[in-house]
């Protein structure tokens, strides 16, 4: 027998004891929900006039949400502007943010 909401994906951007509670409800009733622990935005150098609104979504998701965010830059034409050191290194730092995050939340 198929359940309600299945075949619904639903994220979970939830923070507080009210959203996690609806989203086992909807999980329950069959939706699969994706927790969203962070957000990763790719900014490419040389198309910066079409990335402008990256900014503005990052400063909503930090003034409505406690989730981490991590800008990543890099440049699909010009390949000198992209220095694998350091994006492991962001990347790097922002899992030792994540596993903060999800640390601080399960006290």
């Amino acid at each position: 027998m198929s359940m309600v909401l299945e075949g619904i994906r639903v994220l979970d951007w939830t923070m507080f004891q009210q959203g996690p509670v609806a989203s086992m409800i909807l999980g329950d009733l069959g939706a699969d929900v994706i927790k969203i622990d962070g957000v990763v935005f790719h900014q490419a150098m040389t198309c910066r006039t079409i990335h402008t609104g990256q900014l503005n979504q990052i400063n909503v998701l930090k003034k409505y949400t406690d989730k981490p965010v991590l800008l990543l830059e890099g440049d699909i034409v010009d390949v000198r502007n992209y220095n694998e050191g350091a994006t492991r290194t962001k990347v790097d730092a922002f899992i030792d943010v994540l596993d903060s995050y999800k640390r601080r939340k399960e006290s």
